[in-house]
């Protein structure tokens, strides 16, 4: 009997870079996790002193920032369920030769999703800041 030598064995993708690079993950959706917490807080008291109408794009991100606001105490642990799936997939995804494209969209897409967010949000509440000059210009 002839013995096949064995595969050889995945290789295994750097622990540092995948420590940073899901790091740069963690910290773009913990960034967007305390700007909506704290941003919104205050803006919603200003509009609420001149007793303006929002617009409409402004009105469903304070909807759904006080909808958020009421159930506080999940959001950390939806931050904290999506962090390690997160983790898990990168690994599983760099770990193999052939889904480094895939890796390279996972990773793009788990930065560039929370910015966009942040990114809606802040043109609603501008929308809305401009709407506040405007009147008090008159």
């Amino acid at each position: 009997m002839s013995q096949e030598p064995l595969p050889p064995p995945r290789p295994r993708p750097p622990f540092a870079l995948l420590l940073l690079e899901w790091l740069v993950h963690a910290g773009c959706w913990c960034g967007l996790f305390i700007a909506w917490e704290v941003v919104p807080a205050r803006l919603e008291q200003k509009f609420r002193d001149y007793n303006m109408k929002m617009p409409w794009a402004t009105e469903v991100v304070m909807t759904l920032w006080r909808w958020s606001n009421t159930y506080f105490f999940l959001l950390p642990l939806a931050l904290l369920l999506l962090l390690v799936v997160d983790a898990v997939l990168l690994y599983r995804l760099r770990r193999d030769p052939d889904s480094h494209i895939l890796a390279w969209i996972w990773s793009g897409l788990m930065v560039l999703l929370p910015v966009l967010l942040g990114l809606g949000a802040a043109m609603s509440f501008f929308l809305a800041y401009l709407k506040l000059m405007e009147g008090l210009s008159r």
